[in-house]
């Protein structure tokens, strides 16, 4: 857009001609002290334009920068503490159990001290994927993925867990074999149960519906948990974003960056729907690699 800046003795005005940046310098010439001509001045500054525009550039990347290392400080000293603290009372309160009749008590934080530290491990393996997936994102696996193996082991994996895990109903149109990585496939399916989990009731449901037409496997999951506020969906899959009903409940932000991180890398696509407090359904559809991939007859763990 044209700038001017006006001045006493004339005017400045930057415009874009083409792939070209031009400042006019406007000045008046009088004459018998009437104004009848205009001088004008034309200089082309692309290449300051070009430094300036740069500048703006790397100004917005280094406040976008700040803002998710803030948020990434706050939600990881968050997520930390928990656990932290949860190990340290745990311990502490062992000490409290000397007896040879007091196991039953001992074993009760022993247990919660090694919950405590599998949570720590989830919560650096969740940062450390980002930049795994971003490093190697070609070193991928192609075999015969059974499609409901794969989910099997998601939803057994889930249920050990959680100990108030919601009712799961999976629904599979009949058993297809899907030529993807088995791997990204599964922490797809992972994450994106675990998120309905996080958010549903325990006395809650969650369906699970997986079929494979014209060699594209989708996958909903749908709960009837918390739902997504409308003014938090578009900024959903940011990194360590979380929306406002949410604050309560422990999260990192990171699981549906990673979802889409790994779709992008299948090339498949995430949709979802969502009315707060009815129901949430994400949906993804992810494309069966040719069968020239390099792929294995057997499932890979």
């Amino acid at each position: 857009m044209d700038q001017a800046t006006n001045k006493d003795a004339g005017a400045t005005i930057e415009f874009e001609r083409g792939d070209k940046t031009y400042s006019a310098q406007l000045a008046p010439l009088n004459i018998q002290g009437e104004t009848k001509q205009i001088l004008v001045v034309e200089i082309d500054i692309t290449q300051e334009a070009l430094i300036v525009k740069q500048m703006q550039r790397t100004l917005a990347k280094e406040r976008e920068v700040n803002d998710l290392k803030s948020r990434f400080t706050s939600i990881v000293s968050h997520e930390f503490r928990t656990p932290l603290h949860s190990i340290s009372s745990s311990a502490t309160l062992i000490e409290k159990y000397p007896q040879e009749n007091q196991q039953s008590q001992r074993s009760k934080h022993v247990k919660r001290i090694i919950k405590s530290v599998d949570d720590l491990i989830s919560i650096l393996n969740r940062i450390l994927v980002l930049s795994q997936v971003e490093d190697n994102p070609d070193q991928q696996n192609f075999i015969n993925s059974p499609v409901e193996q794969v989910l099997n082991e998601v939803i057994d994996d889930a249920i050990a867990a959680n100990l108030q895990c919601p009712r799961i109903v999976k629904n599979i149109n009949g058993n297809p074999e899907f030529i993807s990585d088995p791997i990204i496939v599964k922490n797809i399916a992972s994450n994106l149960l675990s998120n309905a989990i996080k958010y549903t009731h325990s006395e809650g449901e969650i369906h699970i519906d997986a079929s494979c037409t014209n060699n594209i496997l989708t996958i909903s999951f749908t709960d009837n948990g918390l739902g997504i506020p409308e003014k938090d969906q578009h900024k959903l899959f940011e990194q360590f974003y979380r929306a406002d009903n949410v604050a309560n409940i422990e999260g990192s932000g990171l699981g549906l960056n990673i979802v889409k991180r790994y779709l992008d890398i299948v090339e498949g696509t995430i949709e979802f729907t969502s009315q707060p407090n009815i129901q949430t359904c994400f949906t993804v559809s992810i494309p069966e690699k040719a069968k020239h991939h390099k792929y294995e007859d057997d499932f890979a763990h």
